[in-house]
């Protein structure tokens, strides 16, 4: 990733152009692909939020701008910078594979550009040890800004999870509260990659205390199915998914049936190494798996053989042309069938949207459109399209 050096310092703030420099096997990749701009786009509508801006000129270009210090700046987009190479092309990379980071004057940037991938890196490596050297508090992965620190832990709720079909409130997805200064819950899948490193920390609360509810709510809970979280961060690392499974072993399989392991965050075409590696150690442990997917521009094929209980849309961070989006999604359901995947779309905002899903053939829809975040979970009850979404008491009633 190449960066010049920030054209001005305006009420907006810092200011830098950015374009993706390829190696070889890299661009022979992204060429392959039809979707590269649309991969690049959903990751930095995904992760680029208030107060930051972007504009993408190009599948492999965009400037970024933000109100803070030029030095606190780079921070950030060194840290960027990691988790879009992770994004596209995932940590298992060739050898002759990486993304390089650099900022400097005009005559710098030129060089940089034209130079030897050999020099290139010895000049982005220099870059990167002196804006480490100059941080005030390094930190190997800086906070996203958009979601502040709360005391203590941020309290569960429970997102519902229709069942299209049959009308029937028959999930619930369990998320962070957005603290005493925010009326409900956080986006999943931009809280786990807040929380970096310390997402597998998360992840092993929320199954442990999913296990507790459905252990002591057995009557209630009998017909539910609560979904965990599992971060595509916490997937890619062994010793996180050791840890988490290590943990899972010691709860009964009764409990285990009865919950989802979620894989959120995934990029849109993920290494089928690593989709072939979760399958086959947590099918171990668990009846029902899922995948979040950020955009519906996919390719069913990669999912062959999986043995993936659902396949999830996220559409939580998708700002436009979300039901085109639907639409696209929907038209892949005949495929997902026949591998006997079920499709499933979260964060659905809209009736519209819901209509959407129910006449086009989804399974499991959630999202504003069916619940709020809810304080509370009862058993699986079939409800009236007409009535959704349901708030606590409206959810409590039922």
């Amino acid at each position: 990733m190449d960066i010049s050096k920030h054209i001005a310092d305006t009420s907006t703030g810092v200011i830098r152009l950015v374009t993706l420099r390829l190696t070889q096997s890299e661009a022979e990749r992204a060429s392959q692909s039809r979707f590269m701009s649309e991969y690049v786009a959903g990751f930095l509508n995904r992760s680029i939020r208030p107060p930051c801006r972007y504009k993408q000129f190009s599948a492999l270009s965009f400037a970024i701008s933000a109100p803070w210090k030029e030095r606190e700046f780079d921070a950030y987009v060194l840290h960027l910078n990691d988790r879009l190479k992770r994004f596209l092309f995932g940590t298992q990379r060739e050898t002759d594979t990486f993304a390089l980071v650099f900022a400097g004057n005009e005559t710098e940037i030129a060089a940089f550009l034209t130079e030897s991938d050999e020099d290139a890196i010895k000049r982005s490596a220099a870059f990167v040890r002196r804006t480490e050297a100059t941080l005030q508090s390094p930190e190997e992965h800086p906070p996203d800004r958009t979601i502040s620190p709360v005391p203590g832990k941020r309290p569960l709720l429970f997102r519902g999870v229709l069942e299209c079909k049959h009308s029937v409130l028959l999930a619930y997805a369990l998320t962070p509260s957005g603290g005493e200064q925010f009326y409900g819950d956080i986006d999943l899948s931009r809280y786990l990659s807040f929380l970096g490193p310390d997402a597998i920390d998360f992840e092993i609360r929320v199954f442990e205390r999913a296990s507790r509810l459905l252990r002591s709510a057995e009557k209630q809970a009998k017909p539910i199915i609560l979904i965990c979280p599992l971060s595509y961060q916490t997937l890619q690392n062994r010793a996180h998914r050791e840890r988490f499974l290590g943990v899972v072993e010691r709860h009964p399989q009764t409990v285990r049936d009865q919950m989802i392991i979620s894989v959120i965050g995934a990029p849109g075409t993920p290494p089928s190494s690593l989709l072939q590696r979760f399958t086959a150690e947590f099918s171990v442990w668990f009846k029902y798996l899922d995948w979040q997917i950020p955009t519906a521009d996919f390719m069913t094929r990669d999912f062959v053989g999986s043995h993936m209980h659902s396949i999830t849309l996220d559409m939580h961070s998708r700002s436009s042309d979300r039901e085109h989006d639907i639409e696209k999604f929907i038209r892949k359901i005949p495929e997902l069938r026949n591998l006997n995947i079920r499709p499933a779309v979260t964060g659905i905002r809209n009736r519209s949207e819901l209509d959407q899903c129910i006449s086009g053939g989804v399974i499991y829809a959630s999202g504003d459109a069916v619940t709020s975040a809810l304080y509370e979970f009862t058993s699986a009850h079939t409800v009236l399209v007409a009535d959704l979404p349901l708030n606590d008491v409206e959810h409590i009633a039922a």
